[in-house]
């Protein structure tokens, strides 16, 4: 954590978006203190909604994922399940698949 909170601050002058992938169980508090600590130092952040019970989370503890979700810039989901329940507690959420065609 200790890392990933000096990173942030290292870069935080150099017009820089901090992507933070989110996971739902013990990681969950690394994006959470990663978030804070961006909004603190205006540092603009993206969360990629990495955990596949994110949206218990939703439910379960409403106050702090409203700290991370609602301060981003677009939340970007993996998963259209992620997307629907995301913009059901009016979080903004972008779906980007994993796979992409090569074409594209």
């Amino acid at each position: 954590m200790i890392d990933m909170l000096f990173g942030i601050f290292l870069n935080r002058g150099r017009k820089t978006i901090v992507f933070i992938d989110t996971y739902s169980h013990h990681a969950f508090n690394y994006a959470l203190f990663c978030s804070l600590f961006c909004k603190i130092i205006r540092v603009k952040y993206i969360p990629i909604l990495r955990g596949g019970n994110l949206h218990h989370r939703l439910k379960k503890n409403p106050y702090l994922t409203k700290i991370i979700f609602a301060n981003s810039i677009i939340n970007i989901s993996p998963s259209k399940f992620l997307k629907i329940k995301f913009k059901e507690h009016g979080f903004k959420c972008k779906y980007i698949p994993n796979i992409i065609d090569i074409k594209d």
